[in-house]
């Protein structure tokens, strides 16, 4: 939602000595078909007002030579408690390691292979990977899938 300021859009329109028609004739000559009645109302914040376009917002700013930051005040139409993630991002998210996880994962992947006496090409011959990718898992890095692969194919129990 973006509400107008209407206190600093009146007081800048005075200091440049404007009516509110001739801000509305300065916007119709920038090509937004907006009537004095129609600025008056933005300006004064009016029911079904008080949520205007952004470009509007851009264009009544650049007549009050003015900021849009100050000559509006941008809100969320809903609470920020009320917005919900779509069910791909919470698939995504539940899919999704964090860097420090990946790090954790990959060090005890890398602990296994040492303890066990296995090379990076051991593992990556037995995954089909290769082996710069085993040491790139190993940094904290590739995919979930790979890791889990690794995992699966060794029988390694992390606790992380």
């Amino acid at each position: 939602m973006i509400k107008p300021n209407t206190e600093l859009m009146r007081q800048r329109r005075e200091m440049f000595d404007l009516s509110q028609q001739e801000v509305a004739f300065r916007l119709q000559a920038l090509g937004y078909p907006i009537s004095d009645n129609h600025y008056s109302r933005i300006e004064r914040g009016s029911n079904g007002y008080n949520n205007i376009q952004l470009e509007t917002a851009f264009a009544i700013a650049k007549v009050l030579k003015y900021t849009v930051d100050d000559l509006f005040i941008f809100q969320p139409e809903n609470e920020v408690d009320s917005f919900s993630p779509s069910p791909e991002y919470k698939e995504r998210m539940a899919n999704h390691m964090t860097k420090e996880k990946k790090l954790k994962v990959g060090q005890a992947i890398r602990d296994f292979r040492k303890k066990n006496k296995l090379s990076a090409k051991d593992i990556a011959e037995k995954t089909g990977m290769a082996t710069s990718y085993v040491y790139h898992i190993e940094k904290g890095y590739g995919s979930k899938k790979a890791v889990q692969q690794i995992i699966d194919a060794f029988n390694i129990k992390i606790k992380v």
